[in-house]
């Protein structure tokens, strides 16, 4: 499910990074939408914008690390393990930039009592791409999550 998940997120980039559009249902934007007619919504974005951000800081110290390497067979060749541990560290790190960036969009969104800026991580690369160098954090991103699913895919066939 998960690498699912990230081929959904790997495709949605890639789109934009060759300038398709991409619809955008985005439950987390009409989430916020809700929240903001509730007494104290806002707070509650931006405590889930500062959580969100916490979440992917740890991604980012975990990539930094090693921590979120996962142990692999000792038989591997030392080659491999090296170049699975390269890997997994660029595609945890672009997990955790993901995470961060979220969390800044909700925190916009909190402060300005706006929804718009609210969402997931297609609303959030939809909002990149429109940034200077924004086809250069889409395709950053998108690589990124590529090198997460290799590493995934590495540890399915040779975890310990």
């Amino acid at each position: 499910m998960s690498g699912l998940t990230y081929s959904g997120i790997v495709y949605t980039a890639s789109q934009l990074f060759i300038g398709l559009e991409v619809e955008n249902d985005d439950t987390l934007e009409d989430l916020a939408a809700e929240l903001f007619e509730r007494p104290f919504g806002f707070g509650l974005i931006i405590l889930a914008g500062i959580l969100t951000i916490g979440v992917g800081l740890s991604y980012l110290y975990g990539a930094y690390n090693g921590s979120y390497i996962r142990e692999l067979r000792s038989s591997i060749q030392p080659q491999l393990r090296i170049l699975s541990t390269n890997i997994g560290k660029v595609g945890i790190a672009a997990r955790g930039i993901c995470f961060v960036t979220i969390g800044i969009f909700l925190l916009k969104a909190g402060f300005l009592v706006e929804s718009d800026p609210a969402g997931g991580l297609t609303n959030v690369l939809q909002q990149l791409q429109d940034q200077p160098l924004g086809l250069v954090w889409l395709g950053a991103i998108a690589f990124g999550l590529i090198a997460y699913a290799v590493y995934m895919l590495i540890v399915a066939l040779f975890r310990g």
